[in-house]
């Protein structure tokens, strides 16, 4: 059986998530970790699997009856009530990505040296399950709007019920880019543990389970990084670090670290969200208003006078930080999805808690974007280039999320895409924009390639500074959009 977190499901869970939380119990063997609706960044994914050699799996799981879906595409499903539900593939890949983001904050769980540097040391997936559907009813009705290898149907589910063999098989054809790695160490699933754990929505583990949580079932202490010892047995006492804690006060004892944390994060750090912003204006101790902030870089604004305003978000909260000219930075170091850490004073600005930097020793670099540049060489086609990379190393790109006519075409077509992206892109220095995939079975770089650095992913800038979707806007290229490389799909259909 493996190990699950909780160790039994709430009961306001659906009938679905309840069976495949059956199925995953008692299928997977002890060396397998599942969580239900752990919270990563205020999200709820229903399922986190973990395995030595299989690495992270995350899956949505969906009780729709066949009739009730009326309508269904690559992004979003229709039902009868007239609501429009996110695609559970795209649902559990958004939340693949958000866990990702959390594990390479970890060096324990990174590649730290050659090609893959900053990479996660194992595989990682998604995928959906739909517990009252078949397969050949939904493709009948709907067309192929999933990936076989990526979603579980009705018939399918009843095959892994009992077989473990099956059910391993396909949790491994739901990962979008497969390697070998060494199975993960006891150390490395220990900090995989330690970051879910961490993140547990307790209001789902009631009271019975919490008490019966053994040793490796245990919830980690989010305060002390320590395990709180919750085994069920026939003692009627157990000792939490020297203190003695009666059976039925674990649930108020955890409440109460749960509250410390609360307390330690608005006060013990100095981290001032909009919702605490008043505490700090109000109080007789706040002369100096300062805080800290790392996050990632979602929106740049750049005025004229050489001051600059950016967007940052860690996943939890967002904060705007102010750079004054005065500092002395430049305006063009600042680039989409770079992670900082700005220090500086708490600004109330028209309603809005910003950061105003004093100094640039008040703003750290932590981590590049996800932006490099390069030199293009030579052009292919409409949709394939060669480029130079920052260490002189040739590469060939294959542009995503859109596809132009082949060469030869009886139209010409082709030639016409063929020379367009030349005229744009031949001996130009561009940026290019990785997406989930590295690289595509013919070896290319899988990339979106923007001829300047974007303020935003507003639909503004992807038209007017990315060269796929130029391509799609002046008529020399569909719309093609595979999984999981999907970041812009919505944005060029609009554009097409």
């Amino acid at each position: 059986m493996s190990i699950m977190y909780p160790k039994a499901i709430n009961s306001d869970a659906t009938a679905g998530e309840k069976r495949v939380f059956s199925i995953l119990k008692s299928a997977l063997p002890d060396s397998y970790y599942v969580w239900f609706n752990a919270r990563i960044n205020n999200r709820y994914p229903d399922f986190i699997i973990m395995g030595a050699e299989l690495g992270i799996v995350v899956l949505e799981v969906k009780d729709w009856e066949f009739n009730s879906v009326i309508k269904a595409d690559k992004n979003l499903i229709y039902t009868t009530s007239n609501e429009a539900k996110k695609n559970p593939m795209e649902q559990a890949r958004e939340y693949m990505l958000i866990l990702i983001n959390e594990f390479k904050k970890s060096q324990v769980l990174v590649q730290q040296s050659g090609k893959y540097s900053g990479n996660l040391l194992f595989t990682y997936g998604h995928g959906a399950i739909l517990c009252n559907i078949s397969r050949e009813s939904f493709i009948t009705k709907f067309g192929n709007v999933f990936d076989d290898d990526f979603v579980i149907y009705k018939e399918g589910l009843y095959a892994i019920e009992d077989d473990v063999v099956l059910l391993e098989e396909r949790l491994r054809r739901m990962f979008p880019a497969r390697f070998d790695f060494p199975p993960l160490s006891k150390h490395q699933m220990d900090e995989i543990k330690r970051i879910l754990n961490g993140q547990i929505n307790l209001e789902t583990v009631n009271k019975e389970s919490v008490c019966q949580v053994k040793e490796e079932r245990e919830v980690n202490s989010v305060l002390t990084g320590d395990t709180l010892n919750m085994g069920g047995g026939s003692d009627s006492k157990k000792k939490t670090r020297g203190i003695t804690v009666k059976k039925k006060s674990y649930v108020i004892l955890l409440v109460c670290l749960i509250l410390i944390l609360s307390i330690f994060k608005v006060i013990g750090s100095n981290r001032v969200s909009k919702v605490n912003s008043e505490f700090f204006n109000n109080s007789a101790t706040s002369n100096e208003k300062f805080t800290s902030f790392e996050g990632y870089i979602e929106r740049i604004k750049k005025f004229d006078n050489g001051a600059v305003l950016l967007n940052i978000n860690n996943g939890l909260e967002s904060w705007e930080v102010y750079i004054g000219k005065d500092i002395g930075i430049n305006q063009n170091q600042f680039v989409l999805d770079s992670e900082y850490k700005f220090t500086g004073e708490i600004v109330d600005y028209n309603g809005t808690m910003q950061i105003h930097p004093q100094k640039t020793e008040d703003i750290s670099l932590i981590q590049q974007s996800n932006f490099f540049p390069a030199a293009v060489t030579k052009i292919v086609d409409g949709d394939t280039i060669y480029v130079l990379d920052e260490n002189g190393v040739e590469i060939k790109v294959r542009l995503i999320g859109m596809d132009c006519p082949e060469l030869g075409s009886v139209d010409e077509s082709g030639e016409r895409a063929s020379q367009y992206t030349e005229e744009m892109l031949f001996d130009k220095t561009v940026f290019l924009e990785k997406d989930t995939s590295e690289v595509d079975k013919y070896g290319r770089a899988l990339r979106y390639v923007w001829l300047d650095l974007p303020d935003s992913r507003d639909i503004e800038q992807v038209r007017d500074k990315m060269v796929n979707a130029k391509l799609i806007v002046d008529g020399y290229a569909k719309v093609a959009t595979y999984s999981p490389d999907v970041r812009y799909e919505k944005i060029f259909l609009e554009l097409q």
